[in-house]
C-alpha cells in the first residue's frame, strides 16, 4: 500500500517544510537528509517551527529525521559530516545515534510513543551491522571510554588494543544524545 508515501524531490530544501507539515497535520512523516550537512539548508523549519512548535506551544509536531554521515567516503570533505550536536543545542528536538539492530527499533519505538520532532543520526558504516554492542564493565578498568556514533565500532578495536597493552578499559555506547540517558549496562 503506498498510497501514504510520497516521494519529494531531490531538491536539497523543499522537503522538510513539507515534512514539517504533514506533521503539524497530525502525520507522521519520515524526513530522510541523505547528507547530515544538508541540515543547515533544512534545520529552519525543523528547529524554528517544528522543534519549537512543540517546545513552546505544546503543538505535536512528530517528524523522524533521518540524517546520513558517511565521513568522506564518496563525497570527501563535502557533504560527509557528523553534525547531531548541532541539533542538540535547540529545545524540543530529541536527538539519538542508533548503531545497532535494537537501537534502531528503539528509536523508532520511542517516535511512535511520542510528538516530538527526533533527529536520528545515522552512519552509513552501521547500515551492515548485525550485531548489539553491549556495554563493557570490568571490575577494576582503567580507563572508561563513552561512545557514540560511528566511533562506537573503532572503540571496541581500541580496548581490545589496550587490554592486549595490559590497560583495562570499559566502554559504554550512548545512543541517546538528547535527551541524555546512559544505560544501566
Amino acid at each position: 500500500d503506498c498510497k501514504n508515501i510520497v516521494e519529494l524531490s531531490m531538491a536539497d530544501v523543499a522537503g522538510s517544510g513539507i515534512a514539517v507539515g504533514a506533521a503539524v497535520a497530525g502525520r507522521r512523516p519520515i524526513f530522510v537528509l541523505r547528507f547530515q550537512d544538508f541540515i543547515f539548508l533544512n534545520g529552519s523549519i525543523i528547529i524554528n517551527y517544528a522543534a519549537k512548535t512543540k517546545e513552546f506551544f505544546g503543538h505535536g509536531t512528530p517528524i523522524f529525521v533521518r540524517l546520513i554521515a558517511a565521513e568522506g567516503k564518496g563525497a570527501g570533505p563535502v557533504h560527509s559530516g557528523k553534525l547531531h550536536s548541532i541539533c542538540m543545542h535547540f529545545p524540543g528536538l530529541r536527538v539519538c545515534s542508533p548503531i545497532t539492530p535494537k537501537e534502531y527499533e528503539q528509536a523508532w519505538e520511542v517516535f511512535m510513543k511520542n510528538d516530538d520532532p527526533m533527529i536520528v543520526s545515522e552512519h552509513r558504516g552501521s547500515f551492515a551491522n548485525t550485531q548489539e554492542l553491549p556495554d563493557a564493565i570490568i571490575p577494576g578498568a582503567d580507563i572508561t571510554i563513552y561512545a557514540i556514533s560511528s566511533a562506537r565500532f573503532n572503540v571496541v578495536e581500541a580496548a581490545d588494543i589496550l587490554s592486549k597493552a595490559g590497560i583495562k578499559c570499559n566502554i559504554v555506547h550512548i545512543m541517546w544524545l538528547k535527551p541524555f540517558e546512559l544505560t544501566d549496562g
